[in-house]
């Protein structure tokens, strides 16, 4: 029984370190590879943000519903409720169609879901009609009132199609509660190998910053405990074809080792913090 238990930890082992030996080994390639846009990206009609979510809001769900985005959108959460943003009055930047909603059910009058695209906040609006969604630009809310959520979200790529950053930087700390917490999600600079999935297809593209981890910690430095991570450190697209169960396993791997060491090797980059 003791050489079974000792032989079943040396193949345990000898398989995680198999899976750390393939991260270490694309992250060193990552490092090492000059940076090239896709020829699709190059092509393609550069539009608004809003014009490119208006198009894609009727089949915007439909075409993130493979294994991959829901292993994807099922990590984004994790960071979430780690955050401690999915508690008391929740502000949604970037909200799109209710994706937030989906994931942590929040009561109506708990909950402002903000998005500049109106065809994206009509599905939102269809999928949950008790709830509100605001059209406009996160970088300026005032209609909101002072210090009115203790929990302001980000999710994926909205913060980095913004055309004023420390606008919207001013927004969250002018609107997070006292003890409030913040998390935002945003593209890093390895993100230019890759194109949105969904604008592609289009022949689409908008433009967009990428961020660097230095960069976003200048940017948060008034808020408290602030904190940079990465998740999507390798080239994920072979993920697609896995069972979800196996992707979210291989992104929460890569999340808690090289997101949380070397961060500015991912594609995406969260910001996470407090008020002061």
């Amino acid at each position: 029984m003791t050489f079974k238990h000792r032989s079943y930890r040396a193949e345990r082992f000898r398989e995680r370190k198999a899976i750390l030996d393939r991260m270490l080994s694309g992250v060193a390639a990552l490092l090492t590879t000059q940076y090239s846009t896709a020829s699709a990206t190059r092509n393609a009609r550069v539009v608004s943000a809003e014009h490119a979510y208006d198009r894609l809001a009727e089949a915007y769900d439909a075409a993130y519903s493979s294994s991959l985005a829901r292993a994807e959108n099922a990590l984004a959460f994790r960071a979430v409720r780690r955050a401690g943003c999915d508690r008391g009055r929740i502000l949604d930047l970037g909200c799109g169609t209710g994706l937030f909603l989906e994931y942590a059910p929040v009561a109506p009058n708990h909950y402002v879901g903000v998005d500049i695209s109106s065809g994206m906040l009509s599905v939102a609006r269809h999928k949950f009609p008790r709830h509100t969604f605001l059209q406009g630009d996160m970088a300026d809310l005032s209609s909101l009132p002072d210090r009115s959520f203790d929990s302001i979200v980000s999710l994926f790529a909205s913060f980095a199609y913004v055309a004023q950053p420390e606008r919207v930087v001013a927004e969250i700390e002018r609107l997070l509660a006292p003890g409030g917490q913040f998390l935002v999600m945003t593209l890093g600079v390895r993100h230019r190998r890759r194109t949105p999935y969904t604008l592609e297809s289009l022949g689409m593209t908008v433009p967009w910053r990428l961020w660097r981890v230095a960069d976003l910690r200048w940017q948060f430095a008034h808020f408290d405990r602030v904190r940079v991570s990465g998740t999507h450190a390798l080239v994920d697209r072979w993920l697609a074809a896995k069972p979800a169960a196996t992707t979210y396993a291989w992104l929460a791997a890569e999340a808690a080792t090289i997101g949380r060491a070397l961060p500015r090797s991912c594609h995406y980059l969260i910001v996470t913090g407090g008020a002061r």
